[in-house]
């Protein structure tokens, strides 16, 4: 087993805690052009950036993009289409691109932690490889939108 991950979003103030875990069902090496780790991207500004934390405001949605790469870092292939889940769903939702190698994290308003996984299959024939990503994200209150008063018990002068 091999730990390391990575995040893709867009337009936010974001910190990502990034982990991918790499699991050999078949306990055989893996090799320079078979798929190794799954990586998440973050877009702020255009700019394309791997992130190791991330904080989501929850008034925020994030694209997430996935990278599938060998062990020496070049594209990969996997067999068939990347499954997503999150694992708290009351804090969050996930729409899934139909190649599996993106997806819209939409929360649903409450602060809270949870992760983003991403499991695939490394094993282009028959067997099963499979690598798994992990994105860690931390959802935050949006920006101050109300001012709420509270009075309290009137007193005698």
């Amino acid at each position: 087993m091999t730990f390391e991950i990575f995040v893709l979003l867009a337009n936010s103030i974001i910190l990502v805690h990034v982990y991918s875990l790499i699991l050999d069902l078949k306990n055989e090496a893996i090799k320079p052009g078979e798929a190794s780790h799954i990586e998440f991207y973050v877009t702020i500004d255009g700019k394309k950036t791997r992130r190791s934390d991330m904080f989501l405001k929850v008034s925020q949605k994030l694209p997430i993009t996935l990278a599938i790469k060998d062990i020496k870092g070049n594209a990969a292939k996997v067999d068939g289409a990347p499954k997503w889940a999150v694992t708290d769903e009351a804090l969050a939702s996930l729409v899934v691109a139909e190649d599996g190698m993106s997806a819209e994290l939409t929360p649903s308003g409450a602060v809270g932690a949870f992760k983003v996984q991403v499991l695939a299959d490394a094993d282009l024939g028959e067997g099963i490889k499979e690598i798994v990503g992990e994105l860690s994200v931390e959802l935050v209150a949006g920006d101050a939108a109300v001012v709420e008063l509270s009075a309290g018990v009137a007193v005698d002068l």
